[in-house]
């Protein structure tokens, strides 16, 4: 009986490294599609986790880029390596030892985070032998003169302030929001991927519970992590105020890191009243919410701030908010 579970191993193991070659490369070859493949590719790396355990997962891996590095060369086979198997491999082991969805969407951004970093300090410094300042110069030189190409068809853009700013950013300005971009691309790759990874489990029949992930309404910022996020800025503060090498940068990136979170924590409490308390259909208070990002921002972050101090929703028995709430309801 074990041989035959260990063929039976070997040949499912084969055919998902088959996949993540055909992934692999079809990524390589068509660039535009690597946002998609970045989603479906650590799947096959889950099924076996799940399946068996998380040794035939790293097999299956370790045999795909032996493939995708004879056929597409050394640095494509680092792709599956870095970006694809941590993302599988933990959201496999998440899923089969049934951790909260909360649990799993942060262990899966954390690691997501780290394989982009890794993969692209790769890149750059390896492939393209270049730095990310320099990478952010090439940047912002191609969007400045893709925008000219509009000057030249004779449409005046000075009007547009969108314009104007993007004519006056420079590569500190850009890198200084890198970090809050990675973590919402961190964030959005987590959530696409478990969702995927659930509809294909439960397809298979592969008699295991997986949760649904949590509603954007229930999202909330505990008072650890918002003491964390607040910490970081604090800490950015000094490191400006004693000169230190790169702080201006640490500084900016903490505070468009904390602005960004604290802004989505502002859109869950408007997502959460439209749907819970308007009875508004999910699918028209999600695009509300999404129109009110750029007109709404800073009402959206001054939200997100008061909800991380007074917990709005009550979500986290450990806050100020609640703290409160039950002192006032103990004299009643």
């Amino acid at each position: 009986m074990k041989e035959r579970y260990s063929a039976h191993a070997i040949v499912e193991a084969a055919l998902m490294a088959a996949l993540i070659v055909v992934f692999s490369l079809m990524a390589s070859y068509v660039p535009i599609i690597v946002p998609l493949f970045i989603f479906i590719a650590p799947i096959p790396i889950v099924v076996l986790n799940i399946k068996y355990n998380y040794k035939v997962g790293i097999g299956a891996v370790l045999v795909s880029a032996v493939i995708i590095g004879i056929f597409s060369g050394v640095f494509n086979a680092i792709m599956p390596l870095i970006l694809y198997a941590p993302c599988g491999l933990i959201l496999g082991v998440c899923i089969r030892k049934n951790k909260k969805t909360s649990y799993t969407a942060v262990i899966l951004t954390i690691t997501n985070i780290i394989s982009i970093i890794v993969y692209s300090t790769v890149y750059l410094y390896l492939l393209m032998n270049m730095t990310f300042m320099k990478w952010a110069d090439e940047t912002i030189k191609l969007m400045q003169d893709s925008l000219s190409i509009y000057e030249k068809m004779g449409i005046n853009l000075n009007s547009n302030p969108a314009y104007v700013q993007m004519m006056n950013i420079d590569a500190k300005m850009l890198l200084m929001a890198v970090p809050a971009a990675l973590v919402v691309g961190a964030v959005i790759s987590s959530i696409i991927t478990y969702n995927i990874a659930r509809k294909v489990i439960n397809r298979l029949n592969m008699n295991i519970n997986v949760q649904p992930m949590i509603k954007f309404a229930d999202w909330y910022i505990g008072i650890k992590a918002g003491a964390a996020l607040i910490l970081i800025v604090c800490i950015a503060m000094f490191l400006v105020q004693k000169k230190v090498i790169y702080s201006e940068y640490i500084m900016g990136a903490s505070l468009s890191l904390f602005s960004l979170i604290m802004i989505i924590s502002g859109l869950t409490i408007v997502d959460y009243y439209l749907v819970n308390k308007l009875k508004m259909g999910r699918v028209m208070a999600g695009i509300l919410c999404v129109l009110m990002v750029s007109p709404l921002s800073v009402l959206l972050l001054s939200l997100g701030i008061v909800d991380l101090i007074f917990d709005i929703r009550g979500k986290d028995e450990n806050s100020i908010g609640s703290a409160l709430r039950r002192r006032i309801n103990s004299k009643q």
